[in-house]
């Protein structure tokens, strides 16, 4: 079973936030993690801890080119992170 988590605001924290999320039901999914940042046009896609270094170099268009970062790009407006169970 794998996990999703979701935080709507523009505060500070919100990534870091999310990420407690994620460490929160990392027994839903320990073998990748990734966020996705949203706001206005654009879409900052990471990795995490977790994250694989393998799937950091594929070429699909939500591959992960970074590990997370500290805080959100400005005027991001949701972040969504993820948990991947490989069966």
């Amino acid at each position: 079973m794998c996990g999703i988590a979701a935080l709507f605001s523009r505060q500070a924290g919100t990534l870091r936030q999310t990420q407690a999320m994620t460490r929160a039901i990392r027994h839903r999914g320990p073998d990748d993690e990734g966020f996705v940042c949203l706001g206005g046009e654009t879409a900052l896609v990471t990795g995490g801890g977790d994250t694989p270094a393998e799937s950091m170099t594929d070429r699909f268009a939500y591959t992960p080119t970074q590990r997370w970062q500290d805080e959100v790009p400005t005027g991001t407006a949701a972040v969504l992170g993820h948990r991947r169970l490989s069966i």
